[in-house]
């Protein structure tokens, strides 16, 4: 993948982020911790096209608040395209961010010491980038390896010992793959899926997404009803699978609590079902243990007119916790 060309917007038009207006609200705007004082610390854990990070800090400058940004991202290539992003916009010069490169699964590791946030942002979402010609097989629209890591150290590594969703389409079992299936995208039709590629492997190895996601078409057919891919679920487990997604999250969250400074807020956007029922156990453990409370017991979803202009904002759902002071 070429350092340039990853950042043509032409090629990679820039990721539109769900619910600015919303994570603002939430974490900015009604948190107590920074209106009283007018300042803050914001940590976004995945800095991506920089969208919600250049919201906020246009918002700060807007409203005179002394906000300083942390955001965390693993892809290098996102940070490049997201810092140009920023770059462009010079009224928020005066808004200090600061990048650091790594899984937020290390989120302890990698912010300094001495830093509690008032207000912390997950976006669980893939970029429209990733989801783009990535040359990672994140997509079933574009013929690529199937790849679908997210940290382009290990991609640029080329180290064969390292997991892809290669390794899970040709290597695991029935069994197994049919189990991440059910387990990561409530795939229904999982032992079928398992089975076709069981068969499908035997003649050849599948070693890209065009050739799964056409298996897909084959086994399952096209939903003309919905117009939603056959390999969509399919698709979505085996990128959790190789990420190790639903650990990582369940482990950063504890992580995170403690970089949170008292009466701070910890949002999260998660598009399925999973994700958002990780969300909603841990808050509501959270606040069980007189830990804080959830701000929202009923979720933040867009609004119409954002899911008419963004499409993809269609599965989004926003969840805030405010710890205790």
């Amino acid at each position: 993948m070429s350092d340039a060309k990853h950042l043509d917007t032409n090629t990679y038009p820039r990721h539109i982020p769900v619910l600015l207006q919303e994570t603002y609200e939430y974490l900015v705007q009604e948190n107590s911790l920074i209106q009283d004082s007018a300042s803050g610390t914001h940590l976004d854990c995945n800095f991506g096209d920089a969208g919600h990070v250049e919201y906020f800090a246009e918002q700060a400058h807007t409203h005179a608040i002394a906000l300083t940004i942390h955001a965390v991202d693993a892809d290098q290539y996102a940070i490049d395209r997201g810092t140009s992003f920023l770059k462009t916009n010079k009224a928020i010069a005066d808004v200090p961010v600061i990048i650091h490169k790594g899984n937020f699964k290390d989120i302890d590791a990698l912010i300094p010491k001495n830093v509690h946030f008032t207000s912390v942002l997950f976006d669980l979402g893939l970029s429209t980038y990733q989801l783009g010609p990535s040359h990672r097989g994140f997509s079933f629209k574009y013929d690529e390896s199937l790849d679908m890591r997210f940290d382009s150290d290990e991609i640029d590594s080329q180290s064969e010992d390292q997991f892809t969703a290669y390794d899970i389409v040709n290597f695991w079992s029935p069994d197994t793959i049919s189990l991440i299936l059910k387990n990561y995208a409530d795939e229904s039709r999982a032992w079928k899926i398992a089975t076709a590629i069981e068969q499908a492997r035997t003649k050849a190895p599948i070693a890209s997404s065009k050739q799964l996601a056409d298996l897909l078409i084959a086994v399952l057919g096209e939903n003309k009803k919905t117009g939603i891919h056959p390999a969509t679920k399919t698709f979505q487990a085996l990128r959790i699978a190789v990420n190790n997604e639903i650990q990582i999250l369940t482990e950063v969250f504890t992580k995170v609590l403690r970089l949170v400074a008292s009466g701070g807020r910890i949002g999260v956007i998660s598009y399925h079902s999973l994700e958002d029922s990780v969300t909603k156990r841990q808050f509501k453990e959270w606040e069980e243990g007189d830990m804080g409370k959830r701000v929202n017991k009923k979720i933040i979803i867009p609004t119409e007119v954002e899911r008419k202009q963004n499409p993809r904002s269609r599965s989004a759902k926003f969840r805030v916790f405010q710890k205790n002071n």
